[in-house]
């Protein structure tokens, strides 16, 4: 695990040591901008905590960038031993095009949750479209 920064393993050790912890957030930038094989290491880090319960993880990639939803991200997603949630943003809903509308089906397929978070719909995905607020759009690939 020698990719992990001495930052990241006190942040980690941290989150173990803290019981009252049960979502791990995956924010700040865009974490899906991080390797496959980092986000692997970190997870594989994470793992061992017994009291982590769901891992949500904000990003732009699936929106600005559908190829990021490829086999080794969704085989990463299945690896992971928590309800995953995925939020995903965007700034309007005219940013949903059929490449983008894939990714959610592949993560739908994966069986995470995905929420879609543009400034004028909201909607959610649990491998199926379920709208998360009475003026939500819902939007699916099929």
């Amino acid at each position: 695990m020698a990719m992990l920064t001495i930052r990241w393993r006190s942040v980690i050790d941290v989150i173990a040591a803290d019981q009252s912890l049960q979502e791990l957030i995956l924010s700040g930038g865009d974490p899906l901008t991080l390797s496959g094989a980092r986000l692997a290491e970190l997870s594989a880090r994470l793992q061992p905590i017994p009291h982590l319960k769901r891992l949500r993880i904000h990003t732009r990639q699936p929106i600005g960038l559908p190829a990021r939803v490829d086999p080794g991200f969704i085989a990463w997603l299945g690896s992971l031993p928590w309800q995953t949630i995925m939020v995903l943003h965007c700034n309007h809903p005219n940013e949903i095009d059929a490449e983008v509308a894939g990714a959610g089906a592949r993560l739908r397929a994966a069986c995470s949750t995905a929420t879609y978070c543009p400034t004028t719909c909201t909607c959610s995905i649990r491998c199926a479209a379920r709208p998360i607020s009475r003026s939500a759009r819902s939007w699916r690939a099929d």
